[in-house]
């Protein structure tokens, strides 16, 4: 299966807003640690076809598009097209194809035509694949078009979660595809090999898999971060016990700052099937690591970081699924009992009402009569933020969504 990162904290936040074993002696390394087109034309349909008129009158014309327009007019050729009941899902794909060749040395266009087709409900082909490969290594194109067709590439990889990873890599042409990532992540271009290995590692585990990690990370296609992060996102597709362990280890002693590998970690954790595929062991390692770095908020409490709140909100219910998981609790009711210690950061409670475990956490303060005092803890905080108007308004919400009848 794909690894999909979840972003549900982030969009709620937002919504809020309104707006080898890779084991290091040393951490003095220095790294960075992160966390259109040409007329339509009809390919697949007949000349005297009824789609075809509706093509041809209603295509903006090559000036308009490549030279003037802009991604606006960009974005509604193309939105004009993919919304075309008349065409199916591979004629779709063809006019952006045919749009992304004419578009030339204009890699901001190329981009947008590569990103649309990723989305197209097709099934991939032998020939689609080998038409997406050819352009990779066929022609000069700038990095984020390079990138873009390695993620076309890999979004021809069909997916089915009701069945194993075994099951999955042998459906339709899953086994060219891929092998063809697995040359681009082997590519001398690092620009394609970089792009190419994160995806490989994310579509599923081959035997192959962590040779390929392990290479891309010892001739500098991927960093030291980066190369921990996509080890942790292969944990759960590890079954050997003792496998995990050692990957664990590699990602727990890298060198990389704990608050980077704790955060990705987390984000491991929270994916769907991963508290079903890690090991006990493997579990209370990561909770060890976890507790040991946990999100510090700044002092000041007016200082009020959305991205702080999207970590430590991550982070709270990793812990307390890994620790539901081991002991049988739930993994709400831990989390409503963190954030309201004595003494807890309110913060941390602004968080967890910011993300999509709001609903469920609010009734069990409910249920603990702990409403008014949450609403409490928040009316405090609004009180060092006067003068931030977006901020009192996300602390406002947050109280009502508190304050609201449990369903």
């Amino acid at each position: 299966m794909k690894i999909r990162l979840a972003v549900g904290t982030l969009a709620a936040i937002s919504c809020l807003l309104g707006i080898d074993s890779l084991t290091s002696e040393s951490s003095s390394e220095k790294e960075n640690y992160p966390t259109s087109a040409s007329l339509r034309r009809v390919i697949t349909a007949p000349a005297s076809s009824p789609q075809q008129g509706r093509i041809e009158t209603t295509a903006p014309s090559h000036a308009s598009l490549f030279e003037g327009a802009g991604l606006e007019g960009l974005r509604h050729h193309t939105d004009k097209i993919t919304s075309d009941p008349a065409l199916t899902p591979e004629q779709k794909f063809d006019f952006l194809w045919a749009d992304f060749q004419d578009a030339g040395r204009r890699p901001i266009i190329a981009k947008f035509l590569l990103d649309t087709m990723r989305l197209l409900p097709l099934r991939a082909t032998t020939e689609r694949v080998s038409k997406i490969e050819d352009a990779l290594y066929g022609s000069i194109h700038e990095q984020q078009v390079k990138r873009a067709l390695v993620n076309l590439l890999a979004s021809q990889y069909e997916t089915n979660e009701a069945l194993t990873l075994t099951e999955q890599s042998r459906l339709g042409v899953n086994p060219l595809v891929a092998a063809t990532l697995a040359k681009a992540a082997r590519s001398p271009d690092t620009e394609i090999s970089h792009q190419a290995i994160i995806q490989y590692t994310r579509i599923g585990f081959f035997p192959d898999t962590l040779p390929i990690l392990n290479a891309a990370l010892s001739n500098g296609a991927i960093s030291r971060a980066e190369y921990t992060r996509e080890l942790g996102f292969l944990l759960p597709l590890i079954q050997e016990p003792e496998a995990q362990r050692l990957a664990l280890h590699a990602i727990t002693h890298s060198g990389v700052p704990g608050g980077h590998t704790a955060e990705d970690l987390a984000t491991v954790v929270l994916l769907p099937y991963a508290l079903s595929s890690l090991h006990s062991d493997t579990l209370s390692q990561i909770q060890k690591h976890l507790a040991e770095n946990q999100p510090v908020f700044p002092d000041a409490l007016a200082t009020i970081d959305f991205l702080d709140l999207v970590r430590y909100s991550d982070w709270l219910s990793a812990i307390a699924a890994i620790e539901a998981s081991l002991s049988g609790g739930s993994t709400i009711d831990r989390i409503a009992t963190v954030v309201m210690q004595e003494g807890a950061d309110p913060r941390g409670l602004l968080a967890v009402v910011a993300s999509p475990a709001a609903e469920a956490v609010t009734r069990t303060l409910a249920q603990r009569g702990q409403t008014a005092a949450a609403q409490q803890k928040l009316a405090l905080l609004s009180l060092e933020v006067p003068n931030d108007v977006a901020m009192a308004r996300m602390i406002r919400e947050a109280q009502d969504i508190i304050g609201r009848r449990p369903p």
